[in-house]
């Protein structure tokens, strides 16, 4: 069976990963008042909804003082990076279990990769880190980091936090960790934007003055000459628009998220390994474990259940990476191999929830 058939947005009669139809149905009317609302007042960009997000919903959200809106999370992450002034070429450690964007705004920052293996919980070995300027930490998939450990390395930590904007742990918001934090408001992210966008948020002045600058050609205000070289990185007021009512649901999505995923453990313990739980997690992927993994997949595609394996290539095995990488990274590949993730969306009917058990539990 082509398996290239479970990664269709919207395949008719899957039950697919991504539900943005069902997203944009819950938050539709609000939307488009806000969409009309921006328009009219003429507001392309740094409009009042973009300014609701800077000043008072992400401070809130992440206990930050500054917030800054940007185009995309990858931006974000180079942005952020760009922000700390470390020298050209300065390695930066980052784990080979993520997402492209995690190593390549390194490179796009002038800055160096260090590629690591991983934990038994898909997070960044810290054991490993050694010889290098800074840490860019990754809650993958919504699993909190041991940040105690973390942040007692002694080095600058940027936390890319795209899949765990609601994860907390040891007392801290993912977005808190680190000097500076990141996050994305993709299509694939838990509160999803039909576009694109990003932010970055901090505590300290200095950084969140150069984040400023940075997202904007280096430019103070609309009206200055720029100071240095810098990023068309804005996020649109549309896309701010639709972020305003998707916050309004954002806790209602995640408590959601929170029920699915104890049905499936309860559910599915006794048949598949899954990863321990830190804190409070996002649950943006629900991955489950097993040896038998492109069978399972197979066995869900056939019941209309679309899954999908993160991340293939790692980033280690990347050709474009492989000068960054600083050595083996058997347990990451050893977790990639059983790794598969399984529909978590808040926008899954209950009915659907007991379709994927019932499949899962069949196999």
């Amino acid at each position: 069976m082509d398996l290239r058939g479970a990664t269709l947005w919207g395949a008719s009669g899957m039950i697919r990963i991504f539900q943005l139809d069902r997203v944009w149905a819950d938050i539709r009317t609000s939307a488009l008042q806000n969409i009309d609302s921006a328009a009219a007042e003429g507001a392309a960009q740094n409009g009042r909804f973009t300014r609701t997000l800077e000043t008072s919903i992400l401070p809130g959200l992440t206990d930050r003082r500054f917030a800054l809106t940007v185009a995309s999370g990858s931006d974000a992450l180079v942005i952020a990076l760009l922000a700390l002034g470390l020298p050209s070429g300065s390695r930066v450690a980052v784990p080979t279990y993520s997402f492209f964007a995690s190593a390549g705004s390194i490179v796009r920052a002038g800055l160096t990769p260090v590629i690591i293996d991983v934990d038994d919980n898909f997070l960044l070995d810290l054991n490993l880190v050694e010889d290098v300027s800074a840490i860019l930490a990754v809650d993958l998939f919504g699993r909190a980091m041991d940040y105690t450990a973390l942040m007692s390395m002694g080095l600058p930590v940027i936390m890319d936090a795209a899949q765990s904007i609601e994860t907390r742990a040891h007392g801290l918001s993912s977005l808190k960790v680190g000097v500076i934090s990141t996050t994305s408001f993709s299509p694939t992210k838990t509160v999803p934007v039909m576009g694109s966008g990003g932010a970055v948020v901090t505590d300290d002045d200095e950084l969140a003055r150069r984040c400023t600058l940075l997202r904007n050609h280096g430019k103070p205000d609309a009206e200055s000459p720029s100071i240095q070289i810098g990023l068309n990185s804005r996020l649109g007021e549309m896309e701010a628009a639709q972020l305003i009512s998707c916050f309004d649901k954002h806790e209602e999505w995640h408590s959601r998220r929170q029920f699915i995923s104890k049905a499936y453990k309860e559910n599915l313990s006794d048949k598949f390994r899954f990863t321990p739980e830190s804190g409070v997690h996002t649950w943006h992927k629900f991955v489950l474990r097993t040896e038998r993994r492109d069978e399972l997949r197979r066995h869900l595609l056939e019941r209309g259940i679309e899954s999908r394996i993160y991340y293939a290539p790692l980033l280690h095995q990347e050709a474009v990476m492989h000068q960054f990488v600083s050595g083996p990274c058997p347990n990451a590949e050893r977790l990639q191999r059983e790794a598969l993730a399984i529909p978590v969306s808040h926008t899954l009917l209950d009915s659907e929830i007991d379709q994927i058990v019932s499949a899962l539990r069949d196999f």
